[in-house]
């Protein structure tokens, strides 16, 4: 197993260097609160009724550090990729590359979660990969949604 008990730790590590390599400063600012709702709250509100109300799944060791269950810093990651897809959100113009930018995080997630099954970090319970991704699509949808009705991106 790759990144045992570390996996979630080296993500968060990897999104937040990413999200300074990627978004300037000040749109960090501008966007902390929907980063912060649409992912670090959802997030761990989403991943605690996954695994522990609905028991869909169980991550196993993916870090030392837990709330409820839930690996934090896996959880927290969502946090800095929200403020990176809505600013990259902003910068297109063309539908084409808005709906490429709204696959493309959605299946980024499921690589991720088939990375974690891969390495038996999580298992699933009446859960599966497709789900996963029409789960992220519609997170990604509601949070376009606001993004476009708040004027945080303008349509064109």
């Amino acid at each position: 197993m790759v990144f045992t008990e570390w996996f979630g730790i080296s993500l968060f590590a990897g999104t937040i260097l990413a999200l300074f390599l990627l978004v300037p400063l000040p749109r960090i600012k501008d966007l902390l609160l929907v980063g912060f709702m649409g992912g670090g709250i959802l997030a761990f509100v989403l991943l605690h009724l996954m695994q522990n109300v609905w028991d869909f799944w169980t991550f196993i060791e993916v870090e030392p550090f837990t709330v409820m269950e839930i690996p934090f810093f896996l959880s927290l990651s969502w946090f800095p990729i929200i403020i990176i897809y809505s600013h990259l959100l902003s910068q297109y113009r063309s539908v084409v590359l808005m709906l490429l930018l709204l696959i493309s995080f959605p299946l980024a997630a499921t690589l991720v979660q088939a990375y974690l099954l891969e390495n038996q970090l999580l298992v699933y319970q009446d859960w599966n990969l497709i789900l996963t991704f029409l789960l992220s699509l519609g997170i990604h949808l509601v949070i376009s949604w606001y993004l476009f009705a708040t004027d945080r991106v303008k349509a064109s």
